[in-house]
């Protein structure tokens, strides 16, 4: 009974580091939940951003009777082709529009699957596809990119 009052101090200071040791446990839960949680899907994204790419290349560019070829397309857009072989397609065609998806002529393909485009609606483990239409010099080009690069998961 002699140190009453340095008590009522000591008692009190357990409601500050029971609200700290809160929000540490609040923190590492919600640290967890974002890595171990669900995974990002950049595809259609990725499709987008790639066809701004050859869009802005073919604009920019002198085309040539040779500028579709292989070697050529992706050293003059910047492209690195392993990268587009193994997670990507492009497809370019001369004024079909919507039809370029199942027309079997184009200028430039990589890829082969160009049907799966209307079936990532139904079904989210097709690839995203992002179309687009530019003229250059009168002449109109449909352009039409997917992506099938999803992002790393933990598998459990």
């Amino acid at each position: 009974m002699l140190h009453k009052r340095g008590v009522i101090g000591v008692q009190l200071m357990i409601i500050p580091f029971l609200v700290i040791m809160a929000i540490i446990g609040v923190s590492i839960a919600i640290s967890i939940w974002a890595f171990y949680g669900e995974g990002y899907d950049f595809r259609e994204a990725e499709a987008e951003m790639l066809n701004s790419k050859i869009s802005k290349c073919i604009l920019e560019n002198e085309i040539s009777k040779d500028f579709f070829s292989s070697e050529n397309f992706y050293t003059s857009c910047g492209i690195d082709s392993e990268v587009i072989k193994k997670n990507n397609m492009i497809k370019i065609c001369d004024g079909f529009g919507e039809e370029c998806l199942t027309s079997k002529e184009s200028i430039f393909i990589e890829g082969s699957n160009f049907n799966v485009c209307g079936l990532n609606e139904k079904d989210e483990s097709f690839p995203k596809c992002f179309t687009k239409e530019i003229q250059k010099e009168g002449k109109k080009y449909v352009i039409v990119t997917l992506s099938n690069q999803v992002s790393r998961r933990v598998q459990g």
